[in-house]
């Protein structure tokens, strides 16, 4: 059993929600912005930081609360990623996410109905990701915060509490994914790359993309989750999200840095993920006594939708022994 940590307290100190500083933009938003609340008088605030989208969901100068930073996969966001698992354990009670300063980060130019990034500008890698990060951990003046992680948003988490591990109280890693990728899966992103950027979506892309998201049950034609993600790409830029793709097909092996991490860690997966065995692999790399795996017998690899309850509970008694609930 993991003993409480006892520096809750400082996890917020010195956050205060005064005048932005330089160009940054703020906004008041409601919409889809809507689905990472939960409840309607749940203060939200959207930013961008660098080229990074924040959504902040509750009250920052509440130093009672530990702050929440959430990164979502390939070809999604933060709304289809985390929406509809918040929105459960606000119906529910779970307190997962109560008490907690949220901050959704989305990659450059995913949020929905998002316009076509300039083609001069840089692709970036995972690495360049999380430094963009950590301006947004400097932004709000957080002294260590809790990351909440799927695929490859759990990747640039690890890239990042790497490079900062001072920053970092605990990681939440949903269907994590540590060693580069092999030359089959290089060839085949690469692929979608070049014709994402050039095409826009095609059939192939979208059926490769819920093969690596879901179950075999949840692929079948008409299921609400299945629905729920193709509807998700059609309001997704794919000329954006190629950029994003292309970082991850160039992703570097980070197995030999994380058992030096000394923070506590959750892995949670899917046994019918296609993410599963990196999971797995991403586990035996991490320090056993500070680290726990979720196996959910059936599921993909995004977990919180698949299995809403199962994984608010996992969050709930990680928090607990955390001492963050």
């Amino acid at each position: 059993m993991l003993e409480p940590d006892t520096g809750l307290e400082d996890d917020l100190a010195g956050v205060d929600c005064g005048p932005l500083s330089g160009d940054l933009e703020l906004e008041i938003e409601s919409g889809a912005t809507d689905a990472l609340v939960g409840e309607s008088s749940t203060r939200r605030v959207v930013e961008y930081v660098g080229r990074l989208r924040v959504t902040v969901v509750g009250e920052p100068d509440a130093r009672s609360r530990q702050a929440v930073v959430a990164l979502h996969d390939i070809c999604t966001n933060a709304v289809t990623c985390f929406g509809q698992f918040v929105e459960f354990c606000q119906s529910r009670d779970v307190k997962s996410f109560v008490g907690s300063v949220q901050y959704y980060v989305d990659a450059p130019g995913h949020e929905e109905s998002a316009p076509t990034m300039p083609e001069g500008e840089n692709w970036y890698t995972l690495e360049d990701i999380a430094d963009e990060l950590h301006k947004v951990i400097d932004r709000f003046q957080l002294k260590r915060i809790l990351g909440l992680g799927v695929g490859a948003g759990a990747r640039i988490l690890l890239d990042y509490a790497s490079r900062y591990p001072g920053t970092v109280r605990g990681l939440i890693l949903v269907s994590p994914v540590i060693h580069a990728a092999s030359i089959p899966e290089w060839l085949t992103l690469t692929t979608s790359v070049r014709y994402t950027s050039y095409a826009g979506w095609n059939e192939q892309l979208r059926k490769r993309l819920l093969a690596r998201w879901l179950s075999e049950e949840q692929l079948v034609e008409g299921n609400p989750v299945r629905v729920k993600y193709e509807s998700a790409l059609n309001r997704l830029n794919p000329f954006n999200t190629a950029r994003l793709l292309s970082a991850y097909a160039k992703r570097k092996d980070v197995s030999k840095t994380l058992s030096k991490l000394r923070f506590r860690a959750l892995i949670i997966t899917g046994t019918a993920s296609q993410l599963y065995e990196d999971s797995l692999r991403a586990f035996a790399s991490f320090d056993p006594s500070t680290t726990t795996i979720i196996e959910l017998r059936g599921c993909g690899s995004l977990c919180l939708d698949e299995e809403k309850e199962k994984s608010a509970e996992a969050v709930k008694l990680y928090l607990e022994g955390l001492g963050a609930l």
